[in-house]
């Protein structure tokens, strides 16, 4: 409270003002004249200062392309400023305040100057610890808006009274800011000690608060209207002068000299004094700037530090090493150190000059191998937390140019403890006992997901070392590293589950390991867990052990040599059926869920038990672990993933409830079954050296699923089938200029994410089929693994490189010792150049003789290519054919890069089919002569020619009629049969290629005789099969009329619309129990389509409700069936909250409602809207990303293609990058194609229908 009234003398008196004039005593004066003098010191030596800093910057800006990193914050604060919020259980990361530390006693002197807004003071502060905690090494109070200047700890003085606050021993501590939460932070070099008293003795200056809370000044005004904050001196201004009296307070109260200044002096003083401190300040700077700089280059001349490191605060322990600084050339570093022995910190890294540190280089070095990990992984789900600790036994097996750095993979992690051991001389094989100590500091270099070790003394070849590091983290908000997944149990209680997807480069999120696919390594595991959870991994459990805290210990067996990406750690309440597998039947098969739905892993139980034994023989190597498990995961960010022993799911690809799920759900657990399984020959038991070899992985499990379901489903036509899921489905893209080669060098995480396409996996294996073709089955088998002879083994690829890494080319030469070919020369040209071509096929004039010419094949023949191929864009092609009369008896004539063109004998007046089965991977076109007999043979008898062989002139005549090789009406007119099609894949390949047709034209004039068109074709069939299953019906047909009622329904057939839509009221009226499971979806959604918004919630609560994920993904697409945009919005929005669309089915719902006609602009626009929640939701993602792009780019027009471009210009694409540059050219080669045949095609429907 402040005393507001007339001014009074400090005795109480009433003071008197004086008389006209300034009045300045000697002693004021000469206070006066000092202070300029200090003041001219002062501006003179911060500006020698700051521009000595400034010159040294510059000069080193000279010398390095490197950007400084600024420390924050005044004083003894640096403000920790962690790269992502938040990263750690610590306690500066909590709005509480760490309950065990009690103030009890706060000493506080405060002085304000209120007229000049600041006030500074000094507190210290006594406080108890009460008991222990897991950070006693911290001590956390509140500041805001302060600056500290002073900030010490000290052990409270053992001879002081009750509760004071004298310092004794000084605690050494670093401090630093976390303004989120208001804290200051003392650092601690030891720890504090439970029941000690310490006390915080801190000094600071702030500003007066500019809100009415805090500190803050009020103000009011008195009697004579003047403001009023403090006792003030009155002042009086004259019209010549002005005058202060200043007295100086003492006994005698004596009155001294005093000086008149006049107005004029005064200002001529001051601005003399501004001038001199002007001119002080300009030579200070001009001599300080120019010393720096010298000393900079000097500096840099003998191999200065390089500019922009920044200790970074963190929690680790402190390193026993020792005390002394260690020093190296290998990196350059920032270690702090102090008396009780040096702090263990990290550094930031920032990229420096050349020549290139191995820390700049995406690809770890290659002479540190790892041999094998102990993991210790301590999970706490509730809190999503985990932390953990790992023994790493490496071997160095080669010198290198840096023998004093060792460098591993982190992400996302704080490293708390860290060292280098050598191993122990006398530890067991492979065991990682740590030895004698290598004194090292340590630092990040987080561009490239790096933690280094730079150590004292140089590593030696052939030695081996242990690198033992405890680190902390938080489960990964993404799909992909170590996360959570829910579920809702029968009590509708939500359950959380620890689970992994660590596929390419995300094992470093839960473990600092080497994180590439070379560095294979065994490894022996432990998941801590509580008692009601059990623990998966790779290998089976060998032991469990209860700790005092209840939780337990699962110790799992020593797994065999294996790549990080294949590790899997997964904590659940799950359970499980199970059999027993193999040709020896030595394996255990479990297939893992959630426990109500453990009825439905029947189906995959069987397939996994046919499929493993189908394989051992194929591969002739048997399975090589004792268990493999199979889980579904109820969020899953892709079909499945392959970790050795512990396959993931997503729910749909693993579980089938017989009566609910559809033939299609049926199909497609069976078909992923059997990719994973594949997989744990082909690239588990030999892996890729790098990623530009995924194709490798992917491209032959693609292949060998067939394999495995024909095997166990025969009557399932999935040979024939791999030409709609993978040879026709990839054809279009790699008709694009922007398309790429299957295998392609990349570096970063994020370019070797793209490589997860339809071109590693489709192309892949079209490639690796058509290699199978021309090699032959028995050959192609043997040459995987082992050809067995009376005498001696000859060892092929599987067993040559068992628990090794393998490139593209021992695949080749593997295959071609046993072909006796040259398999690499011939298969270069297909995976190291992109695209394919079109190979045409003409008569030579009257005579039998034919000539093959091949030609890159694009969609839009005037695209520009820009990127080169050592090929030329020619391929070494196996060109099959069948003539008429032998349609089933192909011959093969070789085309190669050196010659245009090839010729053979053609029998006259026969035709001829080329690409026999479509095995090869190109397409074939003819002289209009040869298709026009082609479609007359067609309609004449069309099972003289094979299925594949119908389903392959329709798709080659529809894309080179697309490209502008063939007449529209040539290619319509391989339609004309198909009243007598009943086969499932000729049929779906029709539909598929009028897909393109139907969407193009979709806003289009022509648009309904085009649906007139379809519904012609599709009628009879539909009537045909109707709408209900037969017991009698097979796999296949289930198929057929699920396809052919789809197209009737959505080129508007009345009769298919209404019965749908009947079906569906009646199911939600009651008056019908249940819809056949294979016709489902198709009722769903034109219910939906054809209703309104009573309709859409009622389902959408149904969606909510069921626990069926092969039900839910059903009603999850009709949803986006409604015609009312508003509803379609709403859904929309539903897609980023995951408590009404789970995260890994959110690009799915934007897709289907960009599929449909109504909300096509609705999906574009809300993707534009909501870009960078999307990115951030799937930034990491292996395909959701480039599946979203392609799913809202379907466009045909300048207006759309400029609004795209300008979007793709202004946004981040992450792993779009590829699919943006196929939506615009797709979209470009659409605008042409409409210029070009659109007004064809009008009039071709338009004959047709009058027809």
């Amino acid at each position: 409270m402040s005393y507001e009234g007339v001014p009074m003398t400090e005795k109480g008196e009433e003071k008197k003002e004086s008389g006209e004039g300034f009045f300045l005593s000697r002693t004021k004066a000469i206070v006066l004249v000092v202070i300029v003098i200090l003041l001219i010191i002062f501006v003179g030596v911060m500006a020698g200062v700051f521009s000595a800093r400034k010159a040294r910057k510059d000069a080193l800006a000279e010398m390095t392309t490197e950007k400084p990193v600024r420390a924050t914050g005044e004083g003894p604060t640096s403000e920790l400023k962690p790269t992502k919020e938040p990263t750690g259980p610590e306690p500066w990361y909590k709005i509480r305040l760490p309950q065990n530390i009690r103030p009890i006693h706060y000493d506080l002197y405060l002085d304000p100057h209120l007229e000049q807004n600041t006030f500074k003071g000094k507190v210290s502060a006594l406080v108890e610890v009460t008991k222990e905690s897991d950070y006693m090494s911290y001590l956390l109070i509140h500041i805001n808006d302060m600056n500290v200047t002073e900030a010490k700890v000290h052990k409270r003085d053992p001879n002081a009274g009750p509760n004071a606050a004298t310092p004794g021993e000084e605690i050494p501590s670093k401090t630093f800011e976390y303004p989120k939460n208001d804290y200051y932070v003392f650092e601690l070099t030891k720890d504090l000690e439970a029941g000690g008293q310490y006390v915080l003795v801190m000094s600071y200056k702030s500003t007066f608060s500019s809100q009415l809370n805090g500190l803050y000044i009020s103000t009011y005004t008195n009697e004579k209207g003047e403001t009023r904050r403090k006792k003030v001196l009155k002042s009086r201004m004259s019209d010549d002068e002005f005058q202060l009296k200043l007295e100086e307070d003492g006994e005698d109260e004596k009155k001294e000299q005093e000086f008149v200044v006049t107005r004029s002096k005064a200002i001529g003083l001051v601005v003399f004094a501004i001038v001199l401190i002007i001119f002080f300040a300009v030579i200070s700077g001009v001599f300080s700037a120019r010393r720096a700089r010298n000393e900079a280059l000097e500096e840099n001349a003998k191999g200065g530090k390089a500019p922009g490191e920044r200790p970074v605060p963190t929690d680790e322990p402190k390193v026993t090493a020792g005390t002394e600084e260690l020093t190296s050339t290998a990196a350059p570093m920032n270690a702090s150190t102090n008396a009780s022995g040096p702090i263990f910190n990290v550094t930031v890294m920032t990229p420096t000059a050349e020549p290139v540190k191995p820390w700049e280089n995406i690809r770890l070095p290659q002479n540190i191998r790892p041999v094998h990990y102990n993991v210790y992984l301590d999970p706490y789900l509730e809190l999503n937390t985990f932390q953990g600790n790992v023994s790493i036994l490496i071997n160095i097996t080669e010198k290198s140019d840096v023998m004093s750095c060792i460098l591993i993979h982190i992400k996302d992690m704080n490293v708390t403890h860290a060292k280098v051991y050598k191993r122990d001389a006398n530890a067991t094989s492979n065991a990682t006992t740590p030895g004698e100590e290598i004194p090292s500091r340590t630092f990040e270099y987080s561009e490239n997901d790096y933690f280094g070790f730079e150590l004292e003394k140089d590593l030696e070849v052939g030695a081996e070392y242990v690198l033992v590091m405890s680190y902390k983290s938080r489960f990964s908000s993404q799909l992909n590293g170590l996360y959570i997944s829910t579920y809702t149990n029968e009590k509708g209680e939500p359950r959380r589950l620890a689970t992994t997807k660590f596929e390419p480069t995300d094992a470093r999120k839960a473990l600092p390991c080497f994180d590439e696919p070379a560095m294979k390594a065994t490894f022996s595991t432990v998941i801590v867990h509580e008692k009601d959870y059990k623990a998966l991994s790779n290998m089976p459990v060998v032991k469990q052990e209860q700790l005092s805290n209840g939780r337990i210990e699962s110790h799992f067996m020593k797994s065999v040599p294996m790549s990080t990406y294949l590790l899997a750690f997964i904590v659940c309440d799950f359970e499980f059926t199970n059999a027993t597998t193999g040709q020896h039947k030595n394996i255990t098969l479990r297939v893992w869920t959630t426990p109500t739905q453990v009825d439905q892993t029947k189906f995959a139980l069987d397939v996994g038990n046919g499929i493993i034994t189908y394989y051992e023989e194929y591969y002739n190597l048997g399975y090589p672990l004792p268990k493999q498990d199979m889980i579904a995961i109820p969020d899953f960010s892709s079909g499945a993933m392959e970790n050795w022993g512990l396959i993931t799911y997503r729910e749909t690809a693993l579980l089938f409830n017989e009566g609910v799920s559809s033939e299609a759900n049926k199909q497609r657990v069976a078909v992923v079954v059997s990719h994973e399984l594949a997989h744990q020959w082909f690239g588990n038991i030999v892996s890729p050296k790098w990623w530009n070899d995924l194709w490798m992985n992917e491209g032959f499990a693609s292949f060998v699923e067939y394999l495995g379901v024909n095997h166990t489903q025969p009557d399932w036509e999935m040979m024939e089938q791999f030409l709609l899921s993978d040879l026709q489905r990839v054809f279009p893209l790699d008709s694009l200029a922007s398309s790429h080669a299957i295998s392609v060098e990349v570096d970063h995480p994020k370019k070797i994410k793209q490589l997860f396409d339809r071109i590693s996996y489709s192309k892949g294996a079209s490639i690796i089929r058509m290699l199978e073709g021309f090699v032959g089955k028995e050959k192609f088998k043997e040459g995987l693994s082992v050809s067995i002879d009376i005498f001696y083994d000859t060892v092929y690829y599987l067993r040559k490189y068992a628990y090794r890494n393998a490139e593209t080319q021992d695949l080749w030469n593997a295959l071609g010792e046993k072909a006796n070919m040259d398999v690499k020369t011939i298969m270069d040209t297909w995976t190291l150049q992109m695209g394919f071509p079109v190979v045409t096929i003409t008569r030579i004039g009257d005579t039998d003789k034919a000539q093959a010419i091949q030609k890159h094949f694009l969609l839009d023949p005037n695209t520009n290519v820009t990127v080169t191929s050592q090929f030329n864009y020619k391929w070494y092609v196996p060109l099959t054919y069948v003539f008429e009369g032998a349609s089933q008896d192909p011959q093969t004539k070789w085309m190669n890069i050196s010659s245009h063109k090839v010729e053979f004998t053609w029998p006259k007046d026969k035709w001829i089919k080329g690409n026999f089965k479509q095995v090869g991977y190109y397409r074939v076109h003819y002289d209009d002569d040869n298709w026009k007999a082609l479609i007359q043979h067609l309609e004449n008898n069309h099972t003289v020619f094979s299925t594949e062989d119908r389903s392959s002139l329709i798709d080659d005549a529809f894309n080179l009629a697309r490209a502008g090789y063939l007449k529209y009406d040539i290619a319509l007119g391989t339609l004309n049969y198909l009243g007598k099609e009943t086969k499932y894949v000729p049929w779906k390949t029709a539909l598929n290629s009028l897909g393109f047709l139907k969407h193009i034209l979709s806003d289009r004039p022509a648009n309904g005789n085009f649906q007139r068109l379809i519904r012609s074709k599709v009628k009879n069939l539909a009537h045909q099969l109707g709408w209900v299953n037969k017991k009698d019906d097979n796999h296949i047909k289930r198929y057929l009329r699920s396809a052919i009622l789809r197209a009737a329904c959505s080129a508007g057939d009345s009769d298919c619309v209404e019965n749908a839509t009947q079906i569906f009221k009646e199911w939600k009226s009651g008056k019908r129990a249940e819809i056949d499971v294979d016709l489902r979806t198709l009722v769903y959604y034109y219910g939906i389509s054809n209703t309104g918004e009573e309709e859409w919630n009622w389902l959408y609560e149904k969606f909510l409700n069921t626990t069926e994920a092969s039900e839910k993904s059903k009603l999850m697409y009709a949803l986006a069936a409604s015609r009312e945009t508003w509803i379609l919005n709403k859904y929309l929005g539903y897609s980023l909250d995951s408590s009404k669309i789970r995260s890994q089915d959110a690009v799915s719902v934007i897709s289907y409602v960009a599929s449909n006609p109504v909300g096509k602009y609705l999906a574009w626009t809300f993707v534009q809207n909501n870009w960078k929640a999307l990115f951030d939701m799937f930034s990491t993602s292996t395909f959701r990303l480039t599946s979203l792009t392609n799913s809202v780019t379907q466009f045909s027009t300048e207006a759309d293609l400029e609004q795209m471009k300008a979007f793709f210009d202004r946004s981040e694409a992450g792993t779009s990058e590829n699919a943006r540059k196929q939506a615009i050219e797709g979209t470009k080669a659409n605008i042409e194609w409409l210029k070009t045949y659109e007004e064809i095609i009008t009039t071709w429907l338009e004959n047709y229908v009058s027809s």
